[in-house]
């Protein structure tokens, strides 16, 4: 009895240390890629006509005004990539 209540216990915490180490690398991977588009000057925008992902120049979100087809992405986002790039 006692050794079926330690494995219980034992996978229980495993299981649990796993799925913390798996939300802590992708929430390295969205600093990491948010650092990168600091520091080269980009943002990323989601088209919301076709439902990719651009990379664009820093501004472009400001030099378009209207916003209804691109919008800033999210922080989930982040971990999809990119599908192509917008240049001035």
């Amino acid at each position: 009895m006692f050794w079926q209540w330690f494995f219980v216990i034992f996978f229980t915490i495993l299981a649990f240390s796993c799925v913390c180490y798996i939300l802590f690398i992708s929430s390295d991977t969205i600093i990491q890629e948010k650092r990168s588009d600091m520091l080269e000057e980009y943002e990323r925008v989601y088209d919301n006509e076709t439902g990719n992902i651009y990379r664009a120049y820093n501004g472009f979100l400001d030099d378009i005004g209207d916003q209804s087809r691109y919008t800033p992405i999210t922080d989930s986002q982040y971990a999809e990539g990119y599908d192509g790039w917008i240049d001035k």
